[in-house]
């Protein structure tokens, strides 16, 4: 396991806008984060 998240969280001016978020990411796996923002 390259990454391995569990049950992260981020607020941002007081305001929670990510709960409980988990992720794992192995050797050899491939992902993209893309966001209307423009992110990835």
């Amino acid at each position: 396991m390259l990454i391995q998240l569990d049950q992260i969280g981020r607020m941002k001016q007081g305001k929670t806008i990510l709960k409980k978020i988990s992720l794992q990411i192995a050797k050899g796996d491939k992902w993209i984060l893309y966001g209307l923002n423009g992110a990835g």
